[in-house]
């Protein structure tokens, strides 16, 4: 699980210890990149009115995909933490969309006192220490939730923060040890003047979420840290949107990516082979108890048939920088496209018929 702990002191740094004594034998390697007061000098801020409720906050980010059911009826979560959380959320660009298209959330909130850890993420779920979290001042609360966003984000772009992309692009690691999917666990940092925060050097995740942090709330020190990170994230990540001043705050998905020339490589890509559109039919009927109205029932299998066709371009940490883009915009351009009727042929038709007459699937 990844975790990150912080403590604000005076001199303004944040370490990952909670109390004195351990303060007394602390290092650098714990110091992390946004610092209080980084925050309220983002570019790009989006205002929060001050008559907002916990419950009108509650639905704004379930529509966005982000559930914090768990928080609503605890009243260790105030007002003021439930807009914290609503300003970090909201710190990514909203053509991202972490959360799913729909109102079913994609990114479940919890609550987990049992670790020293004021926050941490893992596999679409983030936990919240109310005990640790409550410590701290407003805007180092947001950072705190922004770095694990950031951690979601790297697992939504097809685990780019563990990818050999990532782990080599400004000076590369030398590992300790490894997950099982062959990602850094624990190393150390050949090149540590390339890294925004010494928290960054411990791990490649570490300082995806640390890089990506610097990147929307200090870009110009991770620009001076490391113009190979900040490139890549610019290009790969952001699709060429920058956050150094508020020139360019809402751009939409068709903006940032070319829509016509998306539809038409799809188009063209499925039109040579059915195979695509067999795979997400097979993979739509062999799920039993999949709940979803007949007319969105076309929907599903463009989708799947979409992120088939995603998962064939490159294979895991071995993806090509080209690669990892144009993977994540063909996610982007699936996020923010509501009509996918130019996908439609005879053949899909009768898919549909199929689907919708499968005893499997209910509705």
């Amino acid at each position: 699980m990844r975790l990150i702990l912080f403590l604000a002191l005076n001199f303004n740094l944040v370490f990952a210890y909670s109390t004195q004594a351990e303060l007394e034998n602390l290092s650098d390697k714990d110091s992390h990149a946004v610092l209080p007061g980084d925050v309220a000098r983002a570019a790009c801020q989006v205002e929060i009115k001050d008559d907002m409720s916990k419950k009108e906050i509650y639905m704004q980010l379930r529509g966005k995909g982000h559930d914090l059911r768990v928080y609503l009826n605890d009243s260790r979560f105030e007002l003021k933490h439930f807009k914290d959380i609503y300003q970090a959320v909201m710190l990514m660009p909203e053509w991202l969309k972490l959360g799913r298209r729909n109102s079913a959330a994609r990114i479940t909130y919890k609550i987990d006192t049992s670790r020293n850890a004021v926050a941490s993420y893992k596999s679409s779920t983030v936990y919240i220490n109310p005990n640790r979290w409550h410590k701290f001042v407003q805007d180092m609360r947001v950072s705190i939730l922004f770095h694990e966003l950031s951690h979601s984000l790297g697992e939504a772009i097809y685990n780019l923060d563990d990818s050999k992309l990532w782990e080599n692009v400004d000076g590369g690691w030398k590992a300790r040890s490894f997950r099982r999917d062959g990602s850094i666990s624990t190393g150390s940092a050949l090149n540590y003047h390339n890294y925004v925060s010494d928290y960054a050097m411990t791990n490649p995740a570490e300082d995806f979420a640390e890089s990506v942090s610097s990147y929307r709330v200090k870009p110009k020190e991770l620009k001076s840290a490391s113009p190979l990170k900040y490139s890549l994230i610019r290009e790969v990540v952001f699709f060429n949107q920058e956050f150094l001043d508020n020139s360019n705050c809402n751009p939409s998905s068709d903006d940032l990516i070319k829509t016509e020339k998306i539809q038409d490589y799809l188009v063209e890509k499925l039109a040579k082979s059915s195979h695509y559109f067999d795979r997400a039919y097979k993979y739509l009927t062999s799920r039993r108890g999949v709940r979803s109205h007949p007319t969105a029932m076309e929907r599903l299998l463009f989708e799947n048939t979409v992120r088939i066709l995603i998962s064939k371009l490159g294979a895991f940490r071995d993806t090509t920088k080209n690669d990892y883009r144009f993977k994540h915009i063909l996610r982007v351009f699936l996020k923010n496209t509501d009509n996918l009727d130019f996908l439609r042929t005879s053949y899909t038709d009768s898919l549909v018929r199929k689907l919708k007459l499968n005893k499997n699937i209910t509705y």
